[in-house]
């Protein structure tokens, strides 16, 4: 599992984060509101983790697009870019 407060986008302590199963309910919904932020390519890590590649990271689209998938699905979504050291190797399954 990765830690969201590396990014600066921490979990209040009352937030649930969303689990990988919840997150595939709503797999299409997700897939296309990452298209629509410019974020190709998701995977997803067993304890829910999303990771995308994006040609120009950045944390403002990351924390809008963090915000929608909150909507989406429910609960806390952490996405990752791909860029993030590890994060390709735990995050195998397509979404």
């Amino acid at each position: 599992m990765i830690d969201a407060t590396i990014l600066g986008m921490g979990v209040g302590q009352a937030e649930r984060v969303a689990t990988a199963s919840e997150i595939r309910i709503h797999a299409q919904a997700v897939r296309d509101a990452l298209a629509d932020a410019g974020l190709h390519n998701p995977r997803i890590a067993e304890d829910g983790s999303v990771v995308v590649h994006s040609d120009v990271p950045s944390m403002v689209v990351l924390g809008r697009v963090t915000t929608q998938l909150h909507v989406i699905v429910g609960d806390h979504v952490r996405v990752f870019f791909d860029t993030t050291p590890a994060a390709a190797r735990w995050a195998t399954s397509p979404l």
